[in-house]
């Protein structure tokens, strides 16, 4: 929606905006694809990587009239469909792993 959105509005020029947002633990993430999943199998490194705590959107809101957000579970889950849609229509294959 949002790149919908910054085609509607003209900016000059070329921009990269920050996205904000409440910041999760892997786990948390890991956590949302097995309820959707429970057959997932995942393994995760429980240590965090050194990303900032939070990043400002603050010049995204500046220039947007309207900034989409997605609760975290339906990111995940709509990621997920997309990607059982590629397998299944072959856009994407999965290699056998060693």
């Amino acid at each position: 929606m949002q790149f919908i959105e910054a085609a509607r509005q003209p900016l000059n020029g070329a921009y990269g905006f920050n996205l904000g947002g409440r910041i999760v633990d892997i786990a948390e993430v890991v956590g949302l694809i097995q309820k959707i999943k429970p057959k997932a199998q995942i393994t995760h490194n429980p240590n965090a990587l050194p990303f900032p705590e939070a990043f400002d959107d603050s010049e995204l809101r500046r220039r947007f009239d309207q900034v989409y957000e997605m609760p975290l579970e339906e990111g995940v889950r709509q990621t997920i469909e997309h990607f059982e849609a590629a397998l299944s229509d072959g856009r994407i294959k999965l290699e056998a792993s060693a």
